[in-house]
């Protein structure tokens, strides 16, 4: 199932992947998903395998998935 998630954590540092599939529906529940291991994790740094279009920083959620898919959604949870 996705998203596959592998974590590892030795003292004060956890590091996270995130495999994700190019899912562009907002209510897919993936998404739900990544977004708790986020609040879980809080990241200080997120790094995504594409680059980011400026205006995905200003997008709203589900439009940031419609046009991004996950890179639009971790746009989105990075700027939060």
């Amino acid at each position: 199932h996705t998203p596959y998630v592998w974590e590892r954590k030795t003292n004060r540092k956890h590091l996270v992947v995130i495999g994700s599939r190019r899912e562009r529906n907002p209510r897919s529940p993936m998404f739900d998903r990544i977004e708790a291991i986020f609040k879980r994790v809080r990241p200080e740094m997120v790094i995504h395998e594409s680059v980011a279009a400026e205006q995905l920083k200003t997008m709203p959620r589900d439009q940031a998935i419609v046009i991004a898919a996950d890179l639009g959604f971790t746009i989105y949870l990075a700027g939060k």
